[in-house]
């Protein structure tokens, strides 16, 4: 009996050779960990051209030259596609999620708490306190007392400071936001010394004669030494000569004003608002508006407590002339005193709700919330810096398809010349295991991909028509988001129901997580098994286990790769039939 006849040791009936081969394989793998994410795309890429070619070819794929034909025409359309992706859509998704940032950074968690609660245990208790005695009388004070706004000229000056105030805040914030920039890009230090230059260096010289005499002396005596006394007294009165000395000097006091960090704070604060100056001017009306809509949702209740007119009316009140001409625009069929009744109501539910005992225990759940603020503007901050480092992985990737593509026939006549060497053994042994799960693998990607597209969509619809700014951001959160099974849209909606919230209360946020729960479940019930047919044979709680599992292990891959990875393990080697009813192999 010979070694290879001998039964094996090893658990399975494995081989020492299978294992050390696929203990190669798996080194291999785990040494590619940096460039898997371009490998991966690759794969995808590749799969999904090869199926494109093989159907538009059918019968003719033979030959060569009408099958590389297809080839460049199927790259090109996709090329085509994603340029037109790249010039209309990320920029338009980056620029969004750097407002719904802002707004993230600028939120008040205890304006939507509050809101919440005025909503649901206010309107109940006012409810109980419209029907008793103490009614008359607190609507009566808070006429009197309360209610400040009550002329049109009165609430069009609150309405200018208003304005003013969010342009000043604005301002502050776009200011922060690009001095962070600058110091991110290491250009601060430059535009620091050329601030200094041009506003600090000649008031310095100014203030001290001496300091400019001497420093022209030093400077005429370095002309002499370098280029002699004749050139010296030839030059030293012309305008060229002047004018040279004069730059040479307030780059001396420049520098030593640089090298004590004289100004420093006043000079990034002047650049930067300077920078946002500009990025303001670049801001169109409606991105203008959608951002004083969050700024008026979220500070004038605290800043403004007495302006008692909605946003909608706000921007009315703007456009009136008179007040007769305010009240034809608001259609107002009330009288001044239902007017009262209704912002008493408002304010009385927003009263009742920080009074009550939910209140009290939900501040504790604020300081939670506010502290993992950091962590979501960080969030958000990674997926716009990593926008366009995934653009030049993808468009690597897509050459290296479209070379994989190209060789594929040659590919195949290469695989031939293994037959009868010592790689046939590695070959044999890796191929059809390797085949079968990057197939399993790519098509149920690729499924997915489509599927979380048709989400993308639809939420894109959705939010456009609820009026949602940064729609196309939100959308493509739903998109990377869902190209995870099942949970995806889970996920997704947490950032599309914040925004909500903030934008438009709990009413918003209700019809928001309505539409969003639609989308779920006509993807889980519908659209899924349509696409997907009978891959994903898993349970959802199977599907859950196997995500809170492979997240920890394999990160990010492992919720994109960990359910069907774990479907082919459970369909092609744990209840893969083995042949003969025993223990044997394949």
């Amino acid at each position: 009996m010979t070694s290879a006849d001998q039964p094996s040791s090893l658990p399975f009936g494995l081989s020492r050779e299978t294992v050390t081969i696929w203990a190669l394989v798996m080194g291999v793998l785990y040494a590619l960990e940096p460039v898997f994410e371009i490998l991966f795309m690759t794969y995808i890429m590749s799969y999904a051209a090869h199926r494109a070619v093989t159907l538009l070819t059918g019968n003719r794929a033979d030959r060569i030259w009408f099958r590389q034909t297809i080839v460049v025409v199927v790259y090109l359309a996709t090329l085509a596609a994603g340029f037109l992706v790249a010039q209309s859509v990320i920029p338009r998704a980056i620029e969004q999620g750097k407002w719904l940032l802002s707004q993230v950074s600028s939120m008040s968690l205890e304006r939507m708490r509050d809101e919440l609660l005025a909503r649901t245990v206010g309107r109940f208790e006012f409810a109980r306190f419209r029907l008793g005695a103490e009614y008359p009388a607190a609507l009566k004070e808070y006429a009197t007392t309360q209610h400040k706004v009550t002329g049109f000229q009165e609430a069009r000056r609150m309405a200018r400071e208003i304005r003013q105030s969010f342009e000043e805040s604005l301002a502050e914030l776009e200011s922060e936001l690009a001095l962070e920039q600058l110091r991110k890009s290491g250009e601060l230090d430059d535009l620091y010394r050329a601030w200094l230059r041009a506003n600090r260096a000649e008031r310095e010289l100014a203030a001290n004669e001496p300091l400019r005499q001497r420093l022209a002396d030093e400077y005429d005596s370095s002309f002499a030494v370098v280029y002699g006394e004749p050139a010296f007294a030839r030059d030293k009165s012309t305008a060229a000569y002047l004018e040279k000395r004069a730059g040479a000097i307030l780059d001396r006091v420049t520098a030593q004003l640089a090298a004590t960090g004289r100004d420093r704070a006043n000079a990034e604060r002047a650049l930067a608002r300077a920078r946002a100056r500009d990025r303001l001017k670049t801001l169109s009306p409606r991105e203008m508006e959608e951002r004083f809509r969050g700024y008026f949702h979220n500070e004038v209740p605290r800043r403004f407590p007495t302006f008692g007119y909605s946003h909608e009316k706000l921007l009315l009140l703007e456009q009136a002339n008179s007040e007769a001409d305010f009240r034809a625009r608001l259609v107002q069929e009330s009288a001044e005193e239902g007017t009262v009744e209704e912002r008493f109501k408002a304010w009385m539910e927003m009263k009742l709700a920080r009074e009550s005992r939910l209140s009290q225990l939900l501040g504790d759940t604020s300081d939670a919330l506010r502290a993992t603020l950091p962590r979501v503007t960080g969030w958000l901050t990674s997926i716009i810096n990593n926008a366009l480092s995934f653009g030049f992985d993808a468009l690597v990737s897509l050459m290296f398809s479209f070379m994989v593509v190209w060789e594929i026939p040659q590919l195949r006549q290469s695989l031939e010349r293994i037959r009868g060497t010592r790689a046939e053994r590695i070959y044999d042994e890796i191929a059809p295991g390797l085949r079968r799960l990057g197939t399993a693998v790519a098509a149920a990607f690729s499924a997915q991909a489509v599927i979380a597209t048709i989400d993308a969509c639809l939420v894109f619809a959705v939010l456009t028509y609820l009026g949602l700014p940064s729609a196309v951001f939100l959308s493509m959160i739903v998109l990377v988001c869902c190209l995870i099974p099942y949970v995806g849209m889970l996920i997704a909606a947490l950032p599309v129901l914040f925004v909500a919230l903030q934008q438009g209360g709990p009413s918003l946020g209700l019809h928001t997580a309505i539409a969003l729960f639609l989308v779920h479940e006509f993807d889980a019930w519908l659209l899924s098994p349509a696409i997907m047919g009978e891959f994903l044979r898993l349970s959802p709680m199977a599907v859950i286990f196997v995500l809170f599992v492979s997240q920890p292990i394999f990160g990010l891959w492992g919720l994109l790769l960990g359910v069907p990875i774990a479907v082919f393990l459970l369909n092609e080697v744990l209840l893969r039939p083995v042949s003969g009813g025993g223990g044997g192999g394949e």
